[in-house]
């Protein structure tokens, strides 16, 4: 039963939205933006996940770039309360609260891929696939 006068907030704000930061050289794709608390101008980034493994640390990472984006160039209006990731196969549903914590650890990641980047002091993990999804390396250097 809907409660009177808030049935806006079980619609999503977005879906499929896609992102990109030419400053961070990044771009992505957030499942859904929903209302976390309407009353307190709050959303939160719904990320859906179908695979067979779960990393809390990659999946933190994604969800603060997505609030990082999201908030910076969309909703700039609202305040990002949370990250949640559901996946159905796994039947698992982690909640992350966006804090600044949360943020800072965004910020050395890509303070240290930036430099591995550029000293090009990094393992490259590559294929096919990666490749054609990422396109950064000389692919005559990239071992399949």
């Amino acid at each position: 039963m809907e409660a009177e006068g808030r049935a806006d907030e079980w619609v999503p704000l977005a879906t499929e939205l896609h992102i990109r930061s030419d400053f961070l050289k990044f771009e992505g794709t957030v499942d859904r933006v929903d209302w976390w608390d309407k009353a307190r101008n709050q959303i939160a980034i719904i990320e859906y996940k179908t695979g067979k493994w779960w990393d809390n640390a990659s999946l933190k990472r994604q969800i603060a770039m997505y609030a990082v984006l999201v908030g910076a160039e969309i909703f700039v209006d609202k305040d990002i309360a949370a990250g949640v990731v559901i996946n159905p196969r796994l039947k698992r549903v982690e909640i992350f609260e966006i804090n600044e914590n949360l943020l800072k650890l965004l910020a050395r990641s890509i303070v240290k891929l930036k430099l591995a980047l550029e000293t090009e002091d990094f393992v490259r993990k590559c294929s096919p696939i990666k490749y054609a999804l990422c396109g950064l390396c000389d692919l005559e250097e990239v071992e399949f």
